[in-house]
């Protein structure tokens, strides 16, 4: 399966933007209660951009993917999860309300629209008849991106999370990392996409294929 460009390159984007994202999610609830001292009802609601980037998003992504397929949706989905971590690392404890709403919207909006083309390059990576377990693989995929994420907050982080130390400081070698994953995402956003990647799949299909 893996040697199939556009299945491997959707299954490293797919860990690279969860990992993101759960380190996004779990960092910054940890640093709206914790540092700016929001109740938890207050911090869900500084999460809807995020909400309505996917409610908007998300379709609009697919409907790119249909028309112009993968690359294009990806690179704004790169672009965006580059920025939202560059922007993190210039977080401080008295950042403006505002400021860090804009970083969510950001983060929500490349967040929607990487999901449609990642789902798009592994399927079409994989003969027809082994569409399913692409998807099952890419799905992995992000629940294992997930779980790095959130190991990395404890392992870049750790001293954040356990004393008084300035969160927002403390927290900015995490955000770099998250600068460091779009940049995968945007490197492999071109390579999945390519007339090369293309080929190795058309080479992969009859030995998938038991031929």
């Amino acid at each position: 399966f893996f040697r199939s460009v556009p299945f491997a390159s959707a299954t490293v984007i797919a860990v690279c933007a969860f990992a993101s994202w759960g380190a996004f999610l779990f960092m910054m609830s940890v640093y709206l209660q914790g540092q700016r001292g929001y109740s938890a009802a207050h911090t869900g609601l500084i999460y809807l951009p995020i909400a309505i980037g996917a409610l908007v998003f998300s379709p609009l992504s697919g409907r790119m993917v249909g028309r112009f397929g993968a690359r294009p949706s990806l690179l704004i989905a790169s672009l965006l999860l580059t920025a939202a971590p560059a922007m993190l690392t210039r977080l401080t404890g008295v950042t403006p309300i505002a400021a860090v709403l804009v970083i969510f919207g950001v983060f929500g909006i490349g967040f929607a629209m990487v999901n449609a083309p990642v789902t798009n390059a592994a399927v079409s990576g994989m003969p027809q008849d082994r569409a399913g377990a692409a998807s099952a693989v890419t799905s992995t995929s992000r629940q294992v991106g997930v779980s790095i994420g959130v190991a990395l907050c404890g392992s870049l982080t750790g001293d954040a999370l356990t004393t008084s130390a300035d969160f927002a400081a403390s927290a900015r070698p995490l955000w770099f990392v998250g600068v460091g994953l779009g940049l995968v995402i945007t490197v492999l956003a071109f390579t999945s996409t390519s007339a090369r990647a293309k080929l190795s799949a058309e080479r992969v299909a009859p030995l998938i294929a038991g031929q």
